[in-house]
């Protein structure tokens, strides 16, 4: 996996303030799908390992839509794959996919 600090910092985040333990995540990927010519709006997929709060560890799917003109962030959770994948394609319909997807 690539590292993308910036969007690991900003799900840990999301996660904690999201009835998650955010700190707990164990990434499997953080990978940008798609871009928006100049880069102000990207893509990212995700799958992580996390904890809720009762301490138990779940396998999420989710999409990170980072939109730095507004410095606003859509972040969506999926128990499935399926449903990561319908997401994404919705998403990144204006948008210039990744090569990695």
């Amino acid at each position: 996996m690539i590292k993308n600090a910036t969007a690991e910092k900003d799900l840990r985040e999301w996660l904690t303030n999201n009835g998650w333990r955010g700190s707990s995540a164990k990434f499997d990927e953080i990978e940008l799908h798609a871009i928006k010519a100049p880069g102000w709006v990207q893509l990212f997929r995700f799958s992580a390992d996390v904890k809720n709060q009762d301490g138990r560890i779940k396998k999420i799917h989710g999409t990170l839509l980072d939109d730095d003109r507004y410095n606003k962030l859509d972040i969506k959770i999926f128990e499935n794959l399926n449903e990561q994948r319908n997401n994404l394609s919705t998403l990144s319909k204006d948008l210039i996919s990744a090569k990695n997807t």
